[in-house]
């Protein structure tokens, strides 16, 4: 290369070493805050939903190399009197390191879920977060299904809430089915058990997929 030529180094990093995860700051003119975090879910290369843990899993050491990244953000004049949200996509590594990859400067798809979760009592319980395949005419018994088992009404381990759907079909198995958004608390396996049993195949395809 020439001395003049730009170079980009990347680092492939060994998924079996490095967990994704992705954060929402809440940045104003002033401050800066960590709103919320979320672990991504993976399979295959794909994206599958979001593991939303009741608990902060950072470290104090890695809570703190986020909130530097907003006040970078925050340096080149971003941020507002009510706040701005800033999504930062970053890896952690096997000696606890946060390795950046991807900053948002806007809405993020995290955010939805996790407002509904600070609206119902999520006793402690940590929760997923994912896109579900339905059958298009099995989707008003799995509508009633969800209804039965919101929060405060389902069982101890578990409760489920429906966010919204996809209108397009989507042929699974030569089955026509939809795309619904799901936030799903505590034993996420308790409740795939329970929904499988009453829908069958070729239901619940995503969330067979997630692995905890």
């Amino acid at each position: 290369y020439d001395k003049e030529d730009p170079v980009l180094l990347q680092q492939r990093l060994d998924l079996d070493r490095y967990v994704e995860w992705t954060a929402d700051l809440e940045v104003t003119k002033t401050d800066v805050t960590l709103d919320n975090i979320r672990r991504i879910l993976v399979r295959d290369g794909l994206w599958i939903g979001n593991l939303l843990p009741f608990e902060n899993p950072l470290s104090d050491e890695q809570e703190a190399t986020l909130l530097t990244l907003g006040r970078y953000a925050q340096s080149f004049g971003f941020g507002s009197t009510v706040g701005n949200n800033l999504g930062i996509d970053y890896f952690v590594g096997p000696e606890g390191e946060i390795i950046i990859t991807e900053i948002n400067p806007r809405w993020t798809a995290g955010l939805f879920p996790t407002e509904a979760l600070r609206r119902v009592d999520r006793k402690g319980q940590d929760a997923v977060a994912h896109f579900e395949l339905i059958a298009v005419d099995q989707y008003a018994q799995f509508l009633d299904f969800i209804r039965e088992n919101l929060p405060s009404h389902g069982s101890e381990a578990w409760s489920a809430m429906h966010l919204g759907f996809s209108p397009f079909h989507m042929a699974v198995d030569d089955t026509p089915c939809v795309y619904c958004w799901l936030i799903i608390l505590g034993d996420f396996t308790a409740y795939l058990d329970a929904a499988s049993a009453l829908l069958g195949p070729p239901n619940m395809r995503n969330g067979n997929l997630i692995v905890l």
